[in-house]
């Protein structure tokens, strides 16, 4: 899903959230290299046992390897 999403040109982020109670949904994002950047109240709660309190995660487009395009992988100038 990751390389799916950042192959669109307009995306530069993406945000995984999930319930604090469910301490192992951080595992998903952690191994994948996003970073925790927030916690949020979350009114009501998505299921019956959340603490009504969303961690948000967020990883950023990397960034091509120098002299490259951004778009398409290719040395700028070659499009």
């Amino acid at each position: 899903m990751v390389a799916e999403m950042f192959a669109l040109p307009d995306v530069h982020y993406l945000e995984i959230t999930h319930d604090e109670a469910n301490a192992s949904s951080g595992g998903v994002p952690r191994r994948l290299g996003f970073t925790e950047i927030g916690r949020e109240r979350a009114e009501p709660p998505a299921a019956p046992s959340g603490s009504g309190i969303d961690v948000v995660w967020r990883l950023n487009r990397p960034c091509p390897p120098a002299g490259r395009s951004p778009r398409l992988g290719a040395p700028e100038g070659r499009r």
